[in-house]
């Protein structure tokens, strides 16, 4: 029953997941989205993720529930995105969220061109 329990939290995981980046990345009325699992981020991929986030003009959010390190895990992304020249990289509300944090996140996600989810339990997010 617990693997049952925790292949539901992965779906609904995966549904949200897809619904948060359906709604903030979108380029030329189109929603794509660059999955990249475990280990090192290809630059490829990376590359590829700010392109279609608006290149030079994306704004990507950095969410990092998954992660026990937060504010580490951002500031590495943030080196790396940097490097490809996005025009904001920013690092969502740390769980838990308050009604004050998420009031920020919403703005935050309105005002994404590409959210970009840290490495971790996935399953914390959904607990977020």
């Amino acid at each position: 029953m617990d693997s049952m329990k925790r292949h539901s939290r992965k779906i609904r995981f995966a549904i949200v997941c897809t619904l948060l980046l359906a709604m903030s990345l979108t380029v030329a009325a189109q929603q794509r989205l660059v999955v990249v699992g475990g280990g090192k981020r290809p630059p490829a991929a990376m590359s590829k993720f700010v392109e279609w986030a608006g290149g030079r003009a994306a704004k990507i959010l950095v969410i990092p529930w998954a992660t026990s390190e937060p504010e580490s895990s951002f500031e590495y992304l943030r080196k790396d995105f940097a490097e490809l020249g996005p025009e904001s990289i920013v690092l969502a509300p740390v769980a838990p969220l308050t009604a004050e944090k998420k009031n920020v996140f919403l703005s935050q996600l309105n005002d994404a061109t590409g959210v970009f989810f840290t490495g971790g339990d996935q399953v914390k997010t959904m607990d977020v």
